[in-house]
């Protein structure tokens, strides 16, 4: 099929018959490539809702015609009568996307439409420019008859050769052996991958480090089929050279799940890029697999491999768990599985031991307070912290490492601890350490943590001693300590 469409001097794409408005709607994208200002003139919403219905039709959903605009030179898009080129479609889509919120769906397509400019007309049956890992990102929504055929049906627009990947076609393969192959393909260096028969998810362990988080996304319409993010790397990253060979703003392809801010992106030990996940209750799920990060010109990224050598780096080392979803090949909505659902719901067949469990929650927990203590050095911290705590589950606490970090902020410090302490409740830490970093800081800490721990609020002497060496607030702290403890407060002459 690949060869047809490669040689083909046009490719006419078929939306279907003339109705719902379907033939107008395609008028309407055209007129609108050519005068953003057309829908002004016109009943937006009557036009708006016919644009919208085009694009929900069964052509844009499926994933074998993939293909037909995948490697083509040339292409129309055509409903009913009305036929318009694959660039004016592209162009009158960008208009559209800032009065329409456009189907998830479309923004990859519209990548492989655009991209027909860019192919060679002499070179016949190239092969494609992204890895399967990439493509899946891309597309692994897309509805299949065969669930083989979400994987199956992106090997002509790979990059890849097919038997080099072992992930030539045999449809005599169990599913979830196809799956499994896939995945140790794209996630290479990954301890183990389990699945299971007619289950469209995969749970990977593996090692790797926190690179940092998803700090902005911008996805504009003027940059159809792309998304642009800011990172915000950790420490770690900047051991591995992460900021000076990827850089803190990236653009990648439109994927599937939309990137957020507070993703956390993430290298596998032994990989060759990084990934971005996102906090799922009480694991991890893989929003973007494959970043694709490529230099320009003649620059050559350095290899990132040798650094992950450094004794430094395999210090920060840490566990992960993560659930890779290729969604099922009908038509079901699969985006609950992004929700906040914990690890049993998601994947039903998994099974583990009581002690696997507390260490696949410690690895998680780990991992979140890293991004947690990260986000908390920044100045716009809130809205990222607060995201983060929507996604952790009830099965997951913080440490008092957190805790101080937040009591140390000598600008948001109490707003951040009142955050923390509505959050998780009676799991919320508290210790000697903890108050004496507070007593050193200032009086709106200790009295937020006066009136919610009354009497039981652990006092001693070295917290008083870290009140007294307090040049800017220490009277002011232990007077707020004498009148919460009266006489039990512990006063020496140290």
């Amino acid at each position: 099929m690949r060869a047809i469409y490669a040689h083909a001097d046009r490719v006419i794409v078929w939306l279907g018959e003339a109705i719902e408005d379907g033939d107008k709607a395609l008028k309407t994208i055209h007129r609108l490539a050519e005068d953003q200002t057309y829908l002004q003139a016109q009943s937006a919403k009557t036009s708006n809702n016919a644009c919208l219905k085009l694009l929900q039709r069964e052509w844009f959903q499926r994933i074998w015609v993939l293909q037909e605009v995948g490697v083509a030179r040339c292409i129309s898009m055509m409903c009913g009568s009305v036929q318009i080129n694959g660039h004016v479609f592209c162009e009158g889509l960008g208009t559209l996307g800032y009065s329409l919120n456009l189907p998830r769906t479309i923004h990859p397509v519209v990548h492989l439409i655009k991209g027909a400019l860019f192919r060679s007309s002499y070179e016949i049956d190239p092969r494609g420019t992204h890895t399967i890992g990439e493509l899946l990102d891309m597309y692994h929504n897309h509805h299949a008859t065969v669930m083989h055929d979400k994987v199956y049906a992106l090997l002509g627009l790979s990059v890849e050769d097919p038997d080099s990947i072992d992930l030539k076609p045999n449809y005599r393969l169990p599913w979830n052996d196809v799956l499994k192959n896939t995945a140790i393909h794209v996630f290479p260096g990954v301890c183990s991958v389990e699945t299971w028969p007619e289950v469209p998810v995969a749970v990977i362990k593996g090692r790797g480090w926190i690179l940092g988080y998803v700090d902005s996304v911008e996805e504009s319409p003027s940059n159809y089929g792309y998304q642009r993010i800011n990172v915000n790397y950790s420490n770690t990253a900047r051991l591995l050279g992460g900021k000076d060979i990827w850089g803190t703003r990236w653009t990648l392809q439109a994927s599937a799940e939309s990137i957020r801010e507070g993703n956390i992106v993430y290298l596998l030990q032994g990989a060759p890029s990084p990934l971005i996940i996102e906090l799922c209750n009480d694991h991890f799920t893989v929003i973007v697999s494959t970043v694709p990060l490529r230099p320009g010109g003649n620059i050559k990224f350095p290899d990132i491999m040798p650094v992950q050598q450094n004794f430094l780096i395999q210090d920060s080392i840490s566990d992960i768990y993560m659930t890779w979803k290729i969604s099922s090949a009908d038509k079901e909505n699969n985006c609950g599985l992004r929700y906040q659902r914990e690890l049993i719901s998601v994947v039903p067949h998994y099974q583990e031991k009581a002690s696997e469990k507390a260490k696949r929650l410690h690895s998680v927990s780990l991992i979140v307070e890293a991004t947690i203590i990260q986000i908390l050095e920044e100045e716009d911290w809130e809205d990222q912290l607060r995201y983060v705590l929507q996604q952790c589950g009830e099965s997951l606490s913080i440490s008092e490492n957190v805790v101080k970090v937040a009591a140390a902020n000598q600008k948001n410090g109490s707003k951040i601890i009142q955050q923390l302490r509505e959050h998780f409740g009676d799991s919320f830490p508290i210790s000697e350490n903890v108050v004496k970093v507070a007593a050193a800081n200032n009086p709106e800490i200790i009295q937020q943590l006066c009136e919610h721990f009354g009497k039981s609020l652990p006092i001693s002497e070295n917290v008083v001693k870290a009140a007294a060496a307090n040049n800017w607030y220490g009277s002011r702290i232990i007077q707020q300590l004498r009148e919460h403890f009266g006489e039990s407060l512990p006063i020496s002459e140290n």
